[in-house]
């Protein structure tokens, strides 16, 4: 693989597409709901076989790195067409406040479960200004779980001022449901949810 994949996770949606080949629309090439289903032992994975339906990220978090893993074999393999022995490098656009720990998790993770030839992980707020051909501004990234608010200087993201409002796109949804807010509309349910095996799940969850 010679471009790398940009991989954006959500609280509602997960994006992700080849670098340098945006379609004309302007949009990700595959945006996703950020669910998977979770299926007890010994049934089998697929998206028709039923099994409780699990968020990927909560409010900037990945809420698991095994329900992650089935998100990203999904994004990786199912729709961008990588092949085992010929993976590509990677850029997952970060939000702000990520920890060390899962950090060097998903770092883990790209390295040994998929042979990336190369990882980079990079804040959205740097990443926001820098598609807009900025180096110094202040980023506002309001999302469905949470509000990021950071100033960024020379492309660096000041950390020691950023802040974050954890009421978001998913309140206002919930408390105000007849408002004709078209972001509050459901994911169709023709829309795929990545499932896989729970049992390793189920051991890291009890």
């Amino acid at each position: 693989m010679s471009n790398p994949v940009v991989i954006d996770l959500g609280s509602e949606s997960i994006k992700a597409g080849f670098a340098g080949q945006v379609p004309d629309a302007g949009e990700p090439r595959i945006i996703t709901p950020s669910l998977v289903q979770v299926h007890p032992r010994g049934t089998q994975a697929n998206g028709n076989s039923g099994g409780r339906v699990m968020p990927v990220v909560q409010r900037g978090s990945v809420t698991s790195m095994d329900r992650l893993d089935a998100m990203l074999h999904y994004l990786l393999y199912d729709q961008l067409g990588w092949e085992k022995g010929d993976e590509g490098s990677v850029l997952f656009v970060e939000p702000l406040f990520v920890g060390k720990a899962e950090r060097e998790q998903l770092t883990q993770l790209m390295f040994e479960g998929y042979n990336v030839s190369g990882l980079y992980l990079h804040d959205a707020a740097a990443l926001s200004l820098f598609a807009a051909g900025k180096l110094a501004g202040i980023s506002v990234d309001i999302g469905h779980g949470k509000v990021d608010i950071a100033a960024v200087s020379e492309g660096v993201t000041q950390a020691q001022g950023a802040a974050r409002m954890s009421f978001a796109g998913e309140q206002p949804c919930q408390h105000a449901p007849l408002m004709p807010v078209p972001s509050c509309m459901p994911v169709p349910s023709s829309m795929p949810v990545p499932s896989f095996h729970a049992a390793c799940v189920f051991q890291a969850e009890t």
